[in-house]
């Protein structure tokens, strides 16, 4: 039955329960489970899979994005069977060291999520000295972190040269010394011609009760072009999305620098969507040495300095126009008066014409601001084409 089945996606538990069996006789077929991280009863379809489907190349248990971690020894035990493996995402399951040390010892893994953090993983390959090349084929993970440094230390330790894609989850903020130390570390173990993305993203500890709220801001670090230059050398690099809640110190010659480093760049974040704290130094000039570069980008969030001086008509030629984008985030930036509006609103219909939206620090405030306001009149302009 369904012999050319690849892959199959349940959204409901209680429907896989009824006749998994009936797919998972397919030959190295993809599972995944929508929305099924918290739910206990996936543990349940566990068995059905050890006896039908051992051969299985892709699981996917969905997302640990907003959920606790626990250690599972049903999917440990799983994982461990399961020898022909290309991808597995775990969701906020962690992993026995057997399981992970399994994993490591795979041939063909080339997916990975996994809500261990740095130490379980690199603790767990230390222990078994037979192996020599942990995830030899490694290129795309996923991984919750909550030490930066941790990180850094398991990317010099397994080496991961084929990793053409990262995504890094962290709750403790880094320094700027311990983001430059990693982006070296990448540099130093990637082939240079693989690394494709890199995503950090900042998931806001869950405090206890008792506790206050942790800050998800600091201001007190500062991220300059000396920390981001390691990734200078990934000439390939599409996605490059650094969701960090500090300050961020970057003009015009950084901005163009990486561009030009990165001409195919599609989706760029520089900051959290709540800006850099300090004043933008990027001006008009450089947004457009980013547009006239990366003419693939479609997703932006970019902080620039409004009052700059205005680029003249003739400045703006068609290298500079971006039909993809149709919403930017502006983080902190700031607008005042019509005047500035008008300005703005006239530099951004020339470079975006398709652009709809415009989104920043007001957009993640429980009230309304001047600058959002400002900003709304932007958009009310925009609208008048």
């Amino acid at each position: 039955m369904f012999p050319n089945l690849q892959h199959l996606e349940f959204i409901q538990l209680d429907h896989a329960l009824a006749c998994l069996e009936l797919f998972l006789e397919t030959k190295s077929i993809s599972l995944s489970f929508i929305w099924s991280d918290r739910n206990s009863m996936v543990t349940v379809l566990f068995p059905i899979i050890e006896r039908y489907a051992l051969n299985m190349e892709y699981l996917d248990l969905g997302s640990f994005e907003d959920s606790e971690k626990f250690e599972c020894e049903d999917l440990s035990s799983l994982v461990c069977q399961l020898s022909e493996l290309r991808g597995l995402a775990c969701g906020s399951r962690m992993l026995t060291s057997t399981a992970i040390q399994h994993l490591s010892s795979l041939p063909h893994l080339r997916k990975l999520q996994i809500s261990n953090t740095s130490q379980d993983i690199l603790q767990s390959i230390k222990a078994n000295l037979r192996l020599d090349t942990p995830f030899p084929v490694l290129q795309q993970l996923n991984i919750h972190e909550t030490d930066i440094s941790s990180f850094t230390k398991l990317v010099r330790h397994v080496r991961l040269l084929q990793i053409q894609n990262l995504t890094l989850t962290y709750s403790t903020i880094p320094g700027a010394t311990q983001l430059r130390n990693l982006f070296l570390a990448l540099e130093e173990v990637n082939h240079h011609r693989n690394f494709l993305q890199i995503t950090m993203k900042y998931v806001e500890k869950r405090p206890r009760s008792s506790q206050p709220r942790q800050s998800t801001f600091e201001a007190r670090i500062v991220v300059d072009g000396f920390t981001l230059q390691p990734l200078l050398s990934f000439k390939d690099l599409t996605i490059v999305q650094l969701d960090i809640p500090c300050s961020f110190d970057l003009g015009d010659t950084r901005l163009k620098a990486m561009a030009e480093a990165w001409p195919r760049l599609r989706r760029f974040q520089l900051g959290s969507m709540m800006g850099w704290h300090l004043p933008p130094s990027i001006t008009f000039t450089g947004i457009l040495h980013l547009l006239r570069s990366c003419p693939e980008l479609e997703y932006l969030v970019l902080p620039f300095d409004t009052s700059s001086e205005k680029p003249l008509p003739s400045m703006i030629t068609s290298a500079h126009i971006n039909k993809n984008i149709t919403y930017l985030y502006i983080g902190n930036a700031m607008v005042s008066g019509e005047g500035d509006q008008s300005a703005v609103a006239w530099f951004l219909r020339q470079v975006f014409p398709n652009l709809c939206g415009i989104g920043g620090q007001w957009s993640y405030q429980t009230s309304g601001t001047v600058l959002g306001a400002n900003w709304e009149g932007v958009v009310s302009l925009l609208r008048r084409k």
